[in-house]
């Protein structure tokens, strides 16, 4: 259950980061990269940011882990669940590039248009 409500914050905040970069999209459409290209750059990325923090995160979960080698007798005792840590490296990497494709087409919806200030 934790790792759904922590699937959806991270749905949510990839979500919201794509949507408020409109303009963005925009101005890379308007220069003339494709509705794809901006979509398949938004996934890369989101693929990115996560890699960039799941690498880190795991260092630092593997140096707190190392204090609780106690050694009785030369035996360390420590199980690390490789495959759930497999598991959710996978889905964190699936997951938020393809929430950032899908945003990025709603975004991406519309052709650019040039932008003028409001009233005019």
């Amino acid at each position: 259950m934790p790792g759904l409500y922590a699937a959806i914050a991270v749905v949510n905040a990839v979500v919201i980061a794509a949507a408020e970069r409109r303009a963005e999209f925009a101005a890379a459409r308007a220069t003339g990269l494709t509705r794809s290209q901006v979509v398949r750059m938004a996934a890369i990325e989101s693929a990115a940011v996560t890699f960039i923090g799941l690498a880190p995160g795991a260092l630092v979960a593997a140096g707190a882990l190392a204090g609780f080698f106690p050694e009785m007798q030369g035996v360390r005792i420590l199980a690390v669940p490789w495959n759930l840590f497999g598991l959710w490296t996978v889905a964190a990497l699936t997951i938020t590039p393809v929430a950032a494709a899908l945003t990025a087409l709603a975004a991406t919806r519309s052709s650019p248009r040039l932008w003028s200030p409001p009233g005019e």
